[in-house]
């Protein structure tokens, strides 16, 4: 049997394919994060800014520290904008107020991100999250495998339409690899297994919060679920207000609400594609010869 796998027949290169696409998944497909060797960090050493980061990353607690300032008052709703309102200095928290020269929430939001990576480096201290450099290994192992299977086939369809060849099951065969290309890529994160674990334990423990936040704790539903956590709240309206400013900002800069990762997304199954059908006639076929 040849070793060029360009020059094997349609079924042969069809089963070449899967296999190779099956290989590539079970060595690159992301497992259980990296555990980082630290000691177990106290819940009670975070603030509401590290669960807000370990959660959602840098725009997560720009988020969590605007629902305090609303709670804390500093931020007054008046009806289209929002307007400050000054407090003694030693209630007054100085990240919120950037708020003070920033009329526009979402640009507030924004620099508010940068103020807040401080908080990022003591979860990497800890051992509780990824450098950015450590967490991009993994996606690019991930893009250079399946980035190998996809071009693979790309080269096998270009033989196929040299030749005047089927190459509908190959096609096919190729949608699952992009699919799970980008279910691996989702489901990289920054967060260390000792930081997904202390974070699954204290989203637990306050479940109830992110489904049924009372006034008191909307921060903190805020930093576990996101700004949405507000809606139905006394302060639901401001999603509404903040969302068209975040698109012209996303559209403007090139998108700087943009997450570490956090999230982790359903695998998804590789088909076969099929095994008869190669040859000249019919709806399908693998190219090539």
């Amino acid at each position: 049997m040849t070793l060029n796998p360009y020059e094997l027949n349609g079924t042969h290169f069809l089963l070449f394919y899967a296999v190779t696409l099956a290989l590539v998944s079970a060595l690159v497909w992301p497992r259980r994060p990296p555990a980082s060797g630290q000691p177990r960090v106290s819940p009670e050493r975070l603030r509401l800014e590290h669960w807000a980061i370990l959660a959602g990353g840098l725009p997560r607690a720009a988020q969590a520290v605007f629902a305090r300032a609303l709670q804390d008052g500093i931020i007054l709703w008046n009806e289209n904008e929002l307007r400050y309102e000054p407090k003694s200095p030693e209630s007054t928290d100085p990240l919120s107020g950037l708020f003070a020269s920033r009329p526009r929430p979402a640009f507030a939001l924004k620099q508010l991100e940068n103020s807040l990576t401080s908080y990022e480096s003591d979860l990497q201290k800890w051992g509780l999250l990824q450098t950015r450099d450590a967490a991009s290994f993994q996606p690019t192992v991930i893009s250079l495998g399946y980035g190998f299977v996809l071009l693979l086939g790309l080269v096998r369809i270009f033989q196929g339409l040299i030749n005047h060849r089927p190459i509908g099951f190959l096609v096919l065969l190729m949608i699952p690899a992009g699919i799970l290309w980008y279910k691996a890529i989702q489901r990289c994160q920054r967060k260390t297994r000792e930081g997904l674990q202390l974070l699954q334990d204290y989203a637990v423990k306050y479940d109830h919060i992110r489904r049924a936040p009372p006034e008191s704790e909307q921060p903190l539903a805020v930093a576990l679920g996101g700004i949405a956590a507000l809606n139905g709240s006394a302060y639901g309206h401001v999603i509404w207000a903040l969302e068209p400013e975040k698109k012209r900002l996303e559209s403007s800069d090139g998108g700087w609400i943009a997450s570490d990762s956090s999230g982790s997304a359903g695998s998804g199954d590789a088909g076969d594609g099929g095994g008869s059908g190669c040859g000249g006639s019919g709806c399908g076929g693998c190219g090539g010869d």
